[in-house]
């Protein structure tokens, strides 16, 4: 049964390299309802693990770059969640990602949308609190 159950949630493999599978599954023992997406320089896994959605991002080479996870925007820290009230208070926030960079640490992303525009906010673990990525609607 746990063969069966292992094999089903690695199912779509067929193309990852196996530096890269055989990490993840080291890293992520457990790992259920996982899918695989390639792109130019990295492998994007989407997984689910004790009941939370999560993707874990890596190098052509196999090695880990970082993970991610939607949050409450309560995790943010106090100092960024008041800049963002403050200055971004036409906006709704639609989600709250967690990453965490192997090499640069703990970032959050928080998008939001606006009647004109939508905008990705990156948020340091220290609170400071920078445009990511601008866009019209």
């Amino acid at each position: 049964m746990v063969i069966a159950i292992s094999a089903n949630a690695f199912a779509d493999n067929t193309n990852i390299n196996t530096k890269v599978l055989n990490h993840f599954q080291t890293q992520f023992e457990g790992a259920s309802n996982v899918h695989w997406k390639t792109g130019e320089s990295f492998v994007k896994a989407s997984f689910v693990l004790n009941s939370q959605k999560m993707e874990a991002f890596y190098d052509v080479d196999g090695e880990l770059i970082g993970t991610s996870y939607a949050v409450a925007n309560e995790k943010l820290p106090v100092r960024a969640a008041k800049t963002i009230a403050e200055k971004y208070a036409a906006y709704q926030i639609q989600e709250t990602i967690e990453f965490d960079n192997v090499r640069d640490g703990l970032n959050y992303y928080v998008s939001l949308v606006g009647a004109q525009s939508k905008i990705v906010l990156q948020v340091s673990a220290q609170g400071e609190v920078s445009v990511f990525k601008k866009s019209r609607i």
